[in-house]
């Protein structure tokens, strides 16, 4: 466990600074939570790893940023080449009251040469003390004023958290499809992984161990009358060639 801890967080240079930048789109976070537990994690000092780690944060955060507002264009013509009529794209968002209103402080709104990443930092958090709180809501809502960063956090938020997943499911499928299940069709292997994942998901581990043994002592018995009733019928047929 400390060589796996050591290979992902043990330095600076291992650290995926993706899942920081997942807790930056959080409106309930943003940068401020990012360099508090930064802080706390690692010792206050600008020349100290927390300050280190921080300064990386923030510029890949920015360059990330200026990557994307590179590739997007939102310019009238680019909307009318695409055969886009911004009025009717505008009109589509203002699906409810909340959209209304984005759009409305979008026009009222000025943010002084900000760019929407600075602006949308600049904001007040959301509040985290709403525990049906629903950030892919909430940026859809904001898309309207945040074109460049809803893009980004589209991409951002599609990111698996860790990789143990599809590790796990290779894993599973080389114990269904061993030597001696090599002939099961594609169709029945994924019969196999979803029904195991589907009891995994109804019921508790220990539930689960027992009913595996169970039905592997079942398959035992099975495979084992298969296996004499093989036998006995080898037997039969030499008594007869005899």
């Amino acid at each position: 466990m400390k060589a796996k801890f050591d290979k992902y967080w043990g330095g600076m240079e291992s650290m995926n600074v993706m899942i920081f930048l997942a807790c930056v789109i959080d409106p309930r976070y943003k940068l401020k939570h990012v360099s508090f537990i930064i802080r706390e994690s690692y010792g206050g000092g600008e020349n100290s790893i927390a300050g280190e780690l921080f300064a990386r944060v923030k510029s890949v955060l920015e360059q990330m940023f200026k990557h994307y507002e590179a590739k997007a264009s939102y310019s009238p013509m680019h909307n009318q080449a695409k055969g886009v009529n911004p009025a009717s794209e505008q009109a589509e968002d203002a699906y409810d009251l909340d959209s209304l209103i984005d759009i409305h402080e979008e026009s009222e709104e000025n943010y002084n040469d900000q760019s929407e990443l600075e602006s949308y930092l600049s904001e007040p958090c959301a509040s985290r003390s709403d525990p049906n709180f629903d950030i892919l809501l909430w940026w859809k809502r904001a898309a309207s004023r945040f074109k460049i960063l809803s893009l980004m956090t589209r991409d951002l938020l599609a990111i698996p958290v860790s990789t143990i997943a599809s590790e796990s499911a290779f894993s599973t499928s080389g114990r269904v499809i061993d030597p001696f299940r090599s002939s099961l069709t594609p169709r029945t292997v994924e019969a196999l992984i979803c029904t195991q994942d589907w009891i995994r998901n109804d019921y508790d581990q220990t539930s689960l161990e027992e009913q595996l043994e169970s039905l592997e002592s079942v398959e035992d018995e099975i495979v084992a009358s298969n296996t004499y009733g093989n036998l006995a019928q080898g037997v039969s047929l030499t008594l007869e060639e005899e």
